[in-house]
């Protein structure tokens, strides 16, 4: 037996109403169609759901027993109506991101700013790692989308990339040391130079030795430290330099704690990426961060530049 919905809720109405002109008019139907409905709805049932009493229509003692089903259909599907005007209106709805650690350290919580400024309802859940980490919880679909800093080493079939712009990485030093105010030093000039590197596994330790490796300079390594804020202290201290990406450092330079230098004949910038399903496979809060972590990105770059 097929039981279309939109009878159960004119049959609600129109006996809430005690009238086809008055439940027309609310519903935005025309009598003829409340009226066409009541009359299958009553075929469905079998008998007669309503009477006219003192120009007011009132259910039978079956319409009184089917009302109550008819009314619960009604607040349902309003229920779900509010539903998906909330959905599309991004009143409601969750984000989850994956995070590759140099964003989710200085990137992630400038959007996530600025989302919560725009749209205070979304939940936001994040899944931060190294790169192949963060890969993997896409792969699995634990995530909608992932910001990485670094080239993978491959994108699952089914995924798709955005590139959103390149961070350079610069050469830290304490700021007594007696580069620190040289805009820059050769990479003939690091040869032999006391390093602190980051724990594997890392992209940007794996990008820097390829680096290296590719201009045959060589370094030594003196400690290997799990964070950028420890490397930060240690070169701060004096144990050795560090290379670093440039919005890792960036305040710690301003406040003269670290002093910072490019390389010339050393190319260690880094791609960053948007990794994720096809746009039309994204939900809705998704696709609006998509379009967000594009034009953010974007105006990073021009004001970097």
């Amino acid at each position: 037996m097929r039981l279309p919905a939109d009878y159960l809720v004119i049959f609600a109405v129109t006996m809430e109403e005690g009238s086809v002109s008055k439940a027309a008019g609310r519903l935005y139907l025309a009598q003829s169609t409340v009226s066409g409905h009541l009359k299958s709805l009553s075929e469905i049932v079998g008998e007669p759901l309503y009477r006219r009493m003192q120009d007011k229509l009132i259910p039978t003692h079956t319409g009184e027993a089917l009302l109550g089903h008819a009314q619960a259909v009604a607040r349902s599907l309003e229920g779900t109506v509010e539903f998906i005007r909330n959905v599309r209106s991004l009143s409601t709805g969750q984000l989850r991101l994956g995070l590759s650690s140099t964003p989710a350290a200085f990137h992630w919580p400038q959007l996530m700013s600025a989302f919560r400024q725009k749209h205070p309802q979304l939940q936001f859940q994040v899944h931060s790692g190294s790169l192949a980490e963060v890969l993997q919880s896409l792969e699995r679909r634990e995530v909608d989308m992932a910001l990485v800093a670094g080239e993978p080493d491959h994108l699952p079939s089914g995924l798709e990339k955005d590139l959103l712009c390149h961070e350079e990485m610069l050469l830290i030093l304490p700021p007594w040391h007696p580069w620190s105010f040289r805009g820059a030093v050769t990479v003939k000039e690091i040869e032999g130079l006391n390093v602190i590197m980051r724990q594997k596994p890392s992209y940007s330790q794996s990008h820097l030795e390829k680096a290296l490796e590719k201009s045959q300079i060589g370094v030594k390594m003196v400690l290997e430290l799990a964070s950028h804020e420890a490397m930060k202290e240690a070169v701060a201290l004096g144990l050795g330099i560090a290379f670093l990406p440039a919005p890792v450092v960036k305040r710690d330079v301003a406040s003269g704690f670290i002093a910072a230098l490019r390389i010339q004949g050393l190319n260690l910038e880094r791609p960053y990426y948007l990794l994720r399903p096809p746009l039309k496979l994204l939900s809705h809060v998704a696709k609006y961060a998509h379009g967000d972590i594009l034009h953010y990105f974007k105006q990073t770059s021009e004001t970097t530049s």
